[in-house]
């Protein structure tokens, strides 16, 4: 089982830049998201990575590349780690959304974790699909890890290290200059984040909440 866990999301890119929904539409780093993408890398790198895994979608290999670059390491591919699938929502400015589908948007609002557009997953299904790849993972026996992929995929999966309810899970920032960190500690996880390669900050989240820990094997 791996020591520790590093969670980053790729870097920005033009659709990010835009408020465009991706989804598991390919989209490619703008500047700022490949010199996101560099900073990632370099925290990683220097704070020790065994194994790297990604995304297959376009943006997340762009941004693991780096790290890949810096370790020497090979990048392990894995469905599992890519985006929800926003389905029609798909290439729609978020402001676009709302017009077009106002019933269907309100009801993803009201409750985002277990309420699926049309078409597209919600965060239940990520849960299942990403708590699978941490099973497998878990089971390994490289001791640092670096999962490279997703703002609402890579929150599912924290939640379920850190034993997170689904509204605490939402209030999570998943921005893409920031690494999470999470560390075992006996039967739990502890966790850490470092923004622009500036950290370690405690906690997963700014303000008060502090529920950063959780099973050391995700249900």
């Amino acid at each position: 089982m791996p020591e520790t866990i590093y969670f980053l999301r790729h870097g920005e890119t033009a659709w990010n830049a835009e408020r465009r929904m991706q989804g598991q539409a390919e989209s490619d780093l703008n500047a700022r998201g490949r010199a996101q993408a560099e900073v990632n890398a370099e925290t990683a790198a220097r704070l020790g990575v065994e194994a790297i895994y990604a995304s297959p979608l376009r943006r997340t290999r762009q941004s693991a590349a780096p790290l890949a670059r810096r370790t020497g390491l090979e990048i392990v591919y894995d469905d599992r780690l890519k985006e929800w699938s926003a389905g029609d929502w798909s290439g729609y400015l978020y402001d676009e959304i709302p017009a077009k589908w106002p019933a269907a948007w309100a009801a993803w609002r009201a409750d985002m974790w277990r309420t699926r557009p049309p078409g597209a997953e919600n965060f239940e299904d990520l849960l299942a699909r990403g708590g699978a790849f941490l099973r497998e993972l878990t089971a390994t026996e490289c001791q640092s890890a670096a999962v490279v992929s997703h703002g609402f995929i890579s929150r599912a999966m924290m939640a379920s290290l850190a034993g997170l309810a689904p509204e605490d899970a939402l209030r999570l920032k998943t921005a893409n200059d920031v690494l999470f960190r999470f560390r075992r500690a006996g039967e739990k996880w502890t966790a850490d984040r470092f923004e622009a390669g500036a950290g370690p900050m405690p906690g997963l989240f700014e303000g008060d909440l502090n529920n950063t820990a959780g099973p050391a094997r995700p249900a």
